[in-house]
């Protein structure tokens, strides 16, 4: 049996937990009237719903004797679910991830998430200028653009909208 799925799961919440208190202290007006234990309450909550939907899927996925085909619905919620955890609650960076929203823009539709879609849409200028850029130019664009692009990515589902949405999916579908 493998350890390696279980210990990136473990090692992606504690990262996420980290980051999700760093950024609540920087916080800005929308955020300041939620408290953080507030916050963090509900975002383990929502996290552990997930949980019970994502463990059988990755299961599949990361079967010892092969992975386990999945139904449409379970890779929606298997691609979304990375999406959350690595996007949202590890990193906070949707720009890092439009080519992510681009290839399974159909799932974020499926789950109605309108926020990332509408981001995407005004990420899409500055994410195809930063491919006509070499490595090291591409690097240097996302922190450049970083404060021209906020518009555009704040409005983006952040980490519990985005977690709501998952998890009506899951309800209704697996």
């Amino acid at each position: 049996m493998s350890v390696k799925p279980i210990f990136l799961i473990i090692v992606i919440h504690v990262v996420a937990a980290c980051i999700v208190i760093y950024s609540l202290y920087k916080s800005d007006d929308s955020t300041e009237n939620v408290s953080m234990n507030t916050w963090i309450e509900e975002y383990r909550r929502l996290s552990e719903e997930l949980s019970r939907y994502a463990d059988p899927i990755n299961h599949k996925v990361f079967h010892v004797a092969g992975a386990h085909p999945l139904s449409e619905n379970e890779e929606i919620f298997h691609d979304l679910y990375y999406y959350w955890n690595a996007a949202l609650v590890n990193s906070h960076d949707v720009f890092g991830y439009v080519h992510y929203i681009i290839e399974h823009k159909h799932d974020f539709e499926a789950i109605g998430a309108h926020g990332t879609l509408q981001a995407l849409e005004g990420l899409m200028p500055f994410y195809l200028e930063q491919q006509t850029l070499s490595s090291d130019e591409a690097e240097n664009y996302w922190h450049l653009s970083k404060e021209q692009r906020s518009n555009a990515e704040n409005m983006a589902d952040d980490v519990l909208p985005f977690a709501e949405l998952l998890l009506r999916f899951a309800h209704n579908h697996l």
